[in-house]
Order: C-alpha cells, then structure tokens, then sequence
C-alpha cells in the first residue's frame, strides 16, 4: 500500500471513531438530561407531598396517617438520594465520552494535516521532476544549437 492511501485510510478510520464517539456522547446527553429530568420530577413531587403533609397536620388529621406521610416521605428523600447518584454517574460517564470524542477529533485533524503534508511534498516532487525534464530539454537544445553553429 502507498503512503498517500495508507494515510487516507487512517484519515477514514480516525473518522469513523470520531462519528462514533459523537453518537455515544449523544446518548450520555441524552440519558444525563432524562435523568436530571427524572430528578426534577421527585423534587416536585417531595415538594407538593411535603406540602400536603403540612397541611395534613394543620387540619389535625390522625396519627397513623401522620405516619404514612412520614414514611412516604423518608421512602422519597431515599428515592431522590439514589436519582442524584445516578446523575452524578451519568455526568461522569457523558465527561468521560466527552474526552474521548475530542481525542479522536484531533487525530482526524492530525491524520488530515498529514494527508495535507504528504500531497505538498508529492506536489514538489512533481515540481522538481518538470523543472528537472525542463532543465535537461533546455541543454539538449542548447547542445544541440551549439553543434549547428560548429563550435
């Protein structure tokens, strides 16, 4: 395999992880909103059960239901504590893709400046060669006029 196409097939290959690592930084934006979306929707629920707990005492309802709300609400905090881990955890893991997209992003660009670098000296080379060729037609012409001329 040439050069040029081993570098163009690095540049495809460095792509293709980087569209992957894109899709999976997506997913952890996504799972990471729903489950900040989910912990919202505790919080407002503790808040209106909470609420309806005060009023509740207010109105002087009865003991045991006093203590239904008590332990609902304990189950809810408990609830609301294990959905703060989960989006800490998600947070952590949409960082971790978030790294490792840029990563592959800059050796795309690494592999595309190589790419870049590689066509610049094949197009110099080239260069050389014509101006070479140019150089070698211009002597033998002037050789050859020279002969004409019998010097």
């Amino acid at each position: 395999m040439k050069q040029p196409d081993s570098l163009q097939l690095m540049v495809e290959v460095s792509e293709t992880a980087a569209e992957r690592a894109a899709q999976q930084l997506a997913s952890a934006n996504r799972e990471l909103d729903q489950a900040r979306n989910r912990l919202g929707l505790l919080v407002r629920f503790q808040g209106e059960y909470q609420s309806r707990f005060a009023q509740a005492l207010s109105a002087g309802t009865y003991a045991n239901l006093i203590a239904n709300y008590r332990a609902f609400l304990a189950q809810l905090n408990r609830a609301i504590e294990e959905q703060e881990r989960v989006v800490a955890q998600f947070d952590v893991s949409r960082g971790t893709r978030e790294r490792d997209w840029r990563h592959r992003q800059h050796r795309v660009k690494s592999f595309e400046l190589l790419v870049q670098r590689a066509a610049a000296e094949r197009a110099q080379a080239a260069a050389r060669k014509e101006q070479y060729q140019t150089d070698e037609r211009a002597i033998g012409l002037w050789q050859r006029k020279q002969k004409g001329q019998g010097l």
